[in-house]
């Protein structure tokens, strides 16, 4: 993916306004059951620890946007964990729209249409690179280990 300086900027500082409200990634979750009721299932009842890792999980993507290729094994990583949970291809579009609806509340009047397309292009990106993450193949070997433990 290729963002250029202007775009890495935006959502830098969109990001954040994001971190400044303690709050926001609960709320975040608040607008993703509204959107996609059916994805609740898949997260803890107390959603406070899940919002802290996925602040921790975009605050590691926001700090490395100039440098996506040096990430890549991380984010296919989290595809695979979360193809393993049979994540939808309709959930992540769900995603976008109520983190992007997060962001522009936190930031009110400072937010612009290309605060969102910036995150929009970031958010397509990582939800192709999250979908298309191959299982990890265990080598020959450690089948061969894991039989005669």
């Amino acid at each position: 993916m290729v963002l250029n300086e202007s775009q890495i900027q935006l959502i830098e500082f969109s990001w954040e306004v994001i971190n400044e409200n303690p709050l926001s990634m609960l709320k975040f979750y608040d607008h993703l059951f509204e959107i996609a009721p059916e994805t609740i299932h898949f997260f803890p009842d107390d959603i406070r620890m899940q919002s802290d890792k996925l602040a921790h999980t975009m605050n590691f993507i926001v700090t490395h946007l100039n440098k996506l290729d040096n990430i890549e094994c991380s984010i296919n990583e989290l595809g695979r964990f979360h193809n393993k949970l049979e994540i939808e291809p309709s959930h992540y579009s769900k995603l976008k729209v109520a983190l992007i609806r997060t962001i522009k509340e936190n930031m009110g009047e400072k937010y612009e249409e290309s605060i969102g397309q910036a995150w929009e292009t970031t958010l397509d990106y990582l939800s192709a690179r999250m979908l298309g993450a191959k299982p990890v193949r265990k080598s020959k070997w450690a089948k061969i280990r894991s039989w005669l433990s």
